[in-house]
């Protein structure tokens, strides 16, 4: 009877692959997370910033003034601008770290280990105990 490897090698060599796959997503999970919050302090400094424009508006129209020609309100629209430039950037590399997922890798157990008996066989016996 010829076998390719024991029970323990077989074994042994899906727990190297299941160890693997789960460093391979946690790491992943982790560089998508950085990201997101990345992504939260963006969102912050958008609230913030609007916070600022929404008052400058408001004092510019109180004092009758043209809110379109302000220098101020001018600069609070550009950095809202770019705020959004980093949102979408920060969303692209999400998908991109989501596109680069391997193909699913994961092993199964019957797979990992079979034996050349079938089913409904008795396991051989060695005939040569302790040795």
């Amino acid at each position: 009877m010829t076998t390719k490897g024991s029970l323990w090698d077989k074994v042994a060599s899906s727990l190297q692959e299941w160890y693997a796959d789960a460093r391979d997503w946690t790491g992943e999970k982790a560089r998508i997370g950085v990201k997101k919050v990345d992504m939260v302090g963006i969102q912050h400094n958008i609230k913030r910033t609007m916070t600022h424009l929404g008052g400058r508006v408001y004092d510019l129209l109180q004092r009758g003034e043209d809110v379109t020609m302000d220098v101020e309100v001018k600069r609070l629209v550009a950095t809202l601008r770019g705020f959004e430039d980093e949102l979408a950037e920060r969303e692209k590399e999400i998908e991109g770290l989501k596109e680069k997922r391997p193909a699913d890798s994961a092993v199964t157990v019957s797979s990992a280990v079979t034996t050349d008996t079938q089913p409904d066989e008795e396991p051989p016996v060695d005939s040569h105990p302790g040795t």
